[in-house]
């Protein structure tokens, strides 16, 4: 009798470890899963959060803080491919060189807040000018160019953004007046650089 419940009294208490066991385990299990799928969300959003930040610096590389634009670093690297595929396809391109005249004065008089804006205003009504293949930029100061990727539209291009410079732009209260100069540079399959392309409008 002893002997037999000595017996009972182990297999009772195996079955006790047994079942703390199966509990551990089974809190244990889901206690690692809610870990792991907590880290897993941590993760991806963690990847999520670094693609937006390169995706942020990779905008404000190239593009102008100011008015939004191309900057001087991307419109070289778009004038470069253009000068490549012109000397593959035999077409031609073209290059506008875009300077604010009296600019200065309005930094002058009105402050540079109201430079900024009449910066902006003017990057706006360039990109109005354009077609979705071209590309506008801003150069820095008051300089802006365009890339045409196709020289046959050019001179209602240029038009379009002389006339697009004559109205007056309101800024802190005061109509001002900065018309566009521009210089046109068209490019054929014997350029062979972007700078050439640049320099050739800059004059």
């Amino acid at each position: 009798e002893d002997g037999a419940s000595s017996q009972r009294a182990l297999l009772q208490l195996g079955l006790v470890v047994l079942v703390i066991a199966a509990t551990l385990a089974l809190l244990i299990r889901r206690n690692v899963r809610a870990d792991f799928q907590k880290a897993y969300a941590a993760l991806v959003h963690e990847v999520q959060e670094r693609k937006v930040l390169q995706e942020q610096l990779a905008y404000q590389a190239f593009h102008d803080t100011l008015t939004g634009l191309a900057n001087r670093a991307l419109f070289i690297e778009r004038v470069e491919e253009g000068v490549r595929r012109i000397q593959e396809s035999g077409e031609t391109m073209a290059v506008i060189f875009i300077a604010l005249d009296d600019f200065k004065s309005v930094n002058d008089t009105l402050g540079h807040e109201a430079g900024d804006e009449v910066l902006k205003e003017a990057a706006r009504r360039l990109d109005l000018c354009l077609r979705g293949e071209d590309t506008a930029a801003r150069l820095g100061g008051d300089e802006f160019a365009v890339l045409v990727e196709h020289s046959s539209v050019i001179e209602r291009v240029a038009e379009r953004i002389l006339e697009a410079f004559r109205p007056p732009i309101r800024v802190a209260d005061h109509d001002v007046l900065v018309p566009a100069t521009l210089g046109i540079a068209v490019g054929g399959p014997e350029v062979e650089f972007a700078s050439t392309v640049l320099a050739n409008a800059d004059i």
